[in-house]
């Protein structure tokens, strides 16, 4: 077997395995970054001036007014935590990486 013809066997091989190494690649980044990104956030519902509408029009009495609004403020309270949390902790890793 001469120089020509192993280049050529050989040569349709590797340059198929680099294009399956780097589509890989591609396609393992693109996964990656899907997995990063930011789930969208779960509405509450109803925000407290839907929920002021609703007893105005007499859809709600006012202890289920009470009641409600205080689901939604804790709601609140309990994703501002949990963002403070996140921001919290994303400054931790940054300067454990910057050291």
């Amino acid at each position: 077997m001469n120089d020509a013809s192993l280049i050529s066997d050989v040569f349709p091989l590797l340059a198929l395995f680099v294009l399956l190494v780097v589509g890989g690649a591609i396609v393992l980044r693109a996964v990656q970054k899907w997995m990063r990104k930011p789930r969208q956030e779960e509405p509450f519902g109803f925000t407290l001036n839907d929920l002021r509408t609703m007893r105005e029009r007499g859809e709600l009495t006012s202890t289920e007014f009470d009641a409600a609004r205080e689901r939604v403020i804790q709601l609140a309270k309990r994703r501002a935590e949990r963002d403070v949390a996140k921001a919290q902790d994303k400054g931790k890793r940054q300067n454990s990486k910057a050291s």
